[in-house]
């Protein structure tokens, strides 16, 4: 895999302090071709002293760089390159405390407290969320309990345990799902039932 950006870095950042951060870091093909070709090892455009190779991996503790500045253009690359990608709850995480994101979130981990989600919230099978939960749109497979609060579509799995009222402007529940609460259509349209196909296939 090969960055565009000359310099990839990760460490210091306030979401990755605390654990070692896997870097990939790769000089762009056309300017390696031209150091090689002119003979130099130097290159300008990289804080660097050379360019590492596609395929070198750095194990960082970001620990240990606390209270390093970061330049300004590493920066500018790594919101770049981050975009919307989604916000990311690992499985065995355990969050207390409200959380708002402004993009997506994938859940497989468990929140306690309330949350705002700006994009599509996506819970896995062993995600749960005990709160009242405010989301554009929603993939559930986990467990809610408090209130669910969607402004586009929700979509609820075979898996899901949904002990909270619901509220979106559309809904599809697969057969299997469990849902203890009262539910709101604001669009008026009825609730669209749905069978997976991989649990047909279980089945």
């Amino acid at each position: 895999m090969l960055f565009d950006e000359a310099c990839v870095g990760l460490a210091g950042i306030g979401g990755f302090r605390g654990a070692p951060v896997l870097l990939l870091a790769a000089a762009p093909r056309r300017q390696q071709r031209q150091n090689r070709d002119q003979g130099d090892s130097s290159c300008t455009e990289c804080e660097h002293d050379r360019h590492p190779q596609a395929t070198d991996l750095t194990y960082y503790d970001p620990g240990a760089l606390q209270g390093a500045p970061m330049s300004e253009t590493i920066k500018r690359r790594l919101i770049d390159q981050i975009g919307d990608s989604p916000t990311f709850v690992a499985e065995g995480s355990v969050l207390t405390g409200d959380l708002e994101t402004p993009g997506p979130l994938v859940m497989c981990g468990i929140v306690r407290g309330d949350g705002r989600v700006g994009g599509t919230l996506r819970m896995s099978v062993t995600a749960q969320w005990h709160g009242e939960i405010h989301a554009l749109a929603g993939v559930i497979a986990g467990r809610i309990s408090g209130k669910l609060v969607v402004e586009n579509k929700l979509e609820v799995g075979a898996t899901a345990v949904i002990h909270a009222d619901i509220v979106a402007r559309s809904i599809a529940v697969a057969k299997g799902a469990i849902i203890d609460g009262a539910v709101t259509v604001t669009s008026g349209e009825p609730v669209v039932r749905f069978e997976e196909k991989r649990a047909a296939r279980r089945g």
